[in-house]
């Protein structure tokens, strides 16, 4: 299941620091699933990140990543992701107990 996220990202190309606003989708990691009747399993998938649009207020045309930059740039993402899954899984752990403590008064 890929989820659709936004990030900024300050980029330094010296002289100048861009602000960019990065649209990505990240693609959970799959375990391996052994095989069954139906199939003979299938291998695990790792996580990763696909960039789907950079939007940059101080450039007109679209912003171009290096090939260097952007290697950079996808590590810092797939972090920024799994970090923002890890809250939200928190966030609803919490939600949960907070509604099971209020049904339990």
């Amino acid at each position: 299941m890929s989820v659709k996220l936004c990030s900024l990202y300050t980029l330094e190309r010296e002289p100048v620091s861009y602000e960019l606003e990065i649209h990505y989708t990240y693609h959970p990691y799959v375990p391996a699933r052994g095989p069954s009747y139906a199939s003979g399993g299938e291998p695990e998938e790792y996580a990763f990140v696909e960039i789907d649009r950079i939007e940059c207020d101080q450039v007109n045309d679209m912003f171009e990543l290096t090939d260097a930059e952007e290697e950079g740039v996808l590590d810092w993402l797939l972090c920024e992701a799994q970090d923002e899954m890890n809250a939200r899984a928190d966030d609803a752990a919490d939600y949960r107990y907070e509604r099971l403590r209020e049904d339990r008064q």
